[in-house]
């Protein structure tokens, strides 16, 4: 039995969608695929808690990492095609 490809379990198109937490990433079967969390709304980005921890990001941030993250199976496939693969 063979091992089921990312495509497989998780095909395209990917969409990012906004939770309570931050952002999910989300395949077209509904499958999550990512979670990107960010500072809560009574939690500032740049106040001494988030400088402790480098992992917490403003819903702006938390946006533009997720929309990359559902962008990857498109600018795969455009360039799986443009170097013949």
């Amino acid at each position: 039995m063979r091992d089921a490809t990312i495509r497989e379990l998780h095909p395209p198109p990917w969409r990012a969608e906004p939770i309570a937490a931050g952002w999910r990433v989300v395949a077209s079967n509904n499958t999550a695929v990512a979670y990107v969390y960010a500072a809560g709304d009574g939690a500032a980005v740049g106040t001494s808690s988030s400088e402790t921890n480098p992992y917490v990001r403003s819903r702006a941030e938390a946006r533009a990492i997720a929309h990359a993250i559902a962008a990857l199976p498109t600018l795969l496939a455009s360039h799986s095609s443009r170097s013949g693969a």
